[in-house]
């Protein structure tokens, strides 16, 4: 992966995600961070990243039911 890639991470728990923000983010990565899976697909499409990460565990919508969502039009990892 480019090491100026995009990457969004869905994430409700703010310790969690920002400590994955601030590791990747020493590797150069971008970390983007929505805390609801209710607008994830929304903001996975403005986003345009090169790669997601779910969490199985959101409030309103799991990280399974957006990826099956997002599968269909979001071609990265």
């Amino acid at each position: 992966m480019d090491a100026s890639a995009r990457i969004v991470m869905v994430e409700d728990d703010d310790d969690f995600a920002s400590l994955v923000v601030d590791y990747l983010g020493d590797y150069g990565l971008e970390v983007l961070v929505v805390p609801d899976g209710a607008a994830a697909a929304e903001f996975i499409r403005a986003k345009k990243p090169n790669m997601l990460i779910l969490d199985m565990m959101l409030p309103n919508r799991d990280g399974l039911e957006i990826c099956r969502e997002v599968r269909s039009w979001f071609e990265g990892p």
